[in-house]
């Protein structure tokens, strides 16, 4: 059961409604760098913007921090149950956490959505989707770096139909794009 949104920005099929990203997660939350890039010739990977891409995450060029930075940043961990959505500079890259990388520090120029109450696969397709994309656009302020804010990724409008439904769209997508 969804709410009922007033200017919908178009109709749905029956048993689909409008909600926002607000009200499928639980938290969403950004992240930090560590003060003077400390970065450490190994250690504990860093997740910089530099790393991301819709889908997917570049290894190469990796930073790591060292522990006694990491116990600093700590509350900036992203898991693997996550998303991730760059906010700074190139706005709204998109892509799910991989295992390997689970318990990694995340940027400040990006932000993680946690305890997604739908198909976490389903979310990411929608939100690299034009129609999201465009939202975050709209949404970002213009300054000398474009930024996205939390509270405009929150009330981004988003189409939710059943998670089967969602299940069924994602396993078509991926066999398409296989």
């Amino acid at each position: 059961d969804t709410p009922h949104y007033e200017n919908v920005p178009f109709e749905v099929p029956d048993g689909w409604g409008w909600t926002t990203v607000e009200n499928i997660c639980s938290k969403i939350g950004s992240g930090s760098t560590p003060k003077g890039s400390n970065y450490a010739p190994d250690g504990i990977l860093f997740f910089r913007s530099q790393n991301v891409y819709n889908d997917g995450v570049v290894l190469e060029d990796i930073k790591y921090i060292s522990e006694e930075v990491f116990l600093q940043i700590k509350n900036y961990t992203i898991s693997k149950d996550d998303l991730y959505v760059t906010i700074a500079g190139t706005i709204g890259v998109t892509g799910e956490v991989p295992t390997e990388l689970d318990g990694m520090n995340l940027t400040e120029n990006a932000v993680k959505i946690t305890n997604i109450q739908i198909n976490k696969n389903y979310l990411c397709l929608i939100i690299q989707s034009e129609f999201v994309q465009q939202q975050f656009q709209d949404k970002t302020h213009q300054v000398a770096m474009p930024k996205l804010a939390l509270e405009r990724i929150l009330s981004t409008l988003i189409p939710v139909c059943t998670i089967t439904t969602q299940s069924a769209m994602v396993s078509k997508f991926v066999e398409m794009d296989s």
